[in-house]
């Protein structure tokens, strides 16, 4: 019988998320920005979960639960931070809090509302230690919360890398090539390269953190938020626009 591994998540979403989704508002009503928040964190673990079931067919279960929800009035790095100092932050502000002693979760990860780089590239969308699951000091990674399903997406890669997978080949398409592009047919989908990956990593720990859980600990199934399923919010959104004209022309034309 496969083991149904569940990996507890602790999620941290910094002050520029929160500012983004009070900016949303017309109004300011900041209750109802967070309240939209919320919901799309559902929706987002929810469709992480979905991208990981891929996984069953190559004979590895595994379940993303949402330990611990922190929404921060603060920021841990500035905008326009690179990738590698700014997981290293994250990591501080994690060991100065105590974080692992004091949640104890698997894996966590830093979802933030500024523009992550690496050099000159800003096309990177996070970064995360690789093959660290169920360990104090590195099992964490930090992704550019765009409030589109991109998060989902992100997300699903770093913590693809943390339990112990590397990147694929380019010419794959699969979750985990190093750029996705929105023409893959498997960029739905873990490889079979990944899940032997996840296998090697997990059957290597001493004390296997994904063969229990805490009752406090949370899966998500909800349905499409009504902001994300409208393309125009989704348009404004990845544009950073509040103007929606411009937005509904380029998804016609494009």
């Amino acid at each position: 019988v496969l083991p149904n591994y569940e990996l507890e998540i602790y999620f941290v979403v910094d002050a520029a998320v929160v500012n983004r989704y009070t900016a949303e508002q017309t109004d300011g009503d900041t209750a109802k920005a967070m309240d939209s928040l919320n919901a799309d964190i559902d929706y987002f673990i929810t469709e992480i979960n979905d991208l990981y079931s891929s996984l069953a067919v190559n004979g590895f279960n595994i379940q993303i639960l949402k330990k611990k929800l922190d929404i921060l009035d603060f920021i841990i790095f500035n905008d326009n931070t690179d990738v590698d100092p700014g997981l290293k932050a994250f990591d501080a502000w994690l060991m100065s809090t105590n974080a692992y002693a004091n949640i104890g979760y698997d894996a966590a990860i830093l979802w933030t509302g500024f523009e992550l780089v690496s050099g000159n590239d800003q096309g990177v969308a996070g970064y995360a230690h690789v093959g660290q699951i169920c360990k104090a000091a590195n099992s964490s990674g930090i992704v550019e919360y765009d409030m589109t399903y991109l998060v989902s997406i992100t997300t699903a890669h770093e913590l693809g890398h943390i339990i112990g997978a590397g990147h694929d080949s380019d010419v794959t398409g699969f979750i985990m090539i190093p750029k996705s592009s929105v023409k893959e047919d498997n960029r739905w989908k873990f490889s079979l390269c990944s899940k032997e990956a996840f296998q090697a990593s997990v059957d290597k720990l001493s004390t296997n953190c994904l063969l229990d859980s805490s009752p406090e600990s949370t899966a998500q199934a909800v349905e499409v938020t009504d902001a994300l399923a409208d393309p125009n919010t989704i348009c404004r959104r990845s544009e950073q626009d509040a103007s929606s004209y411009m937005c509904r022309v380029r998804m016609l034309i494009m």
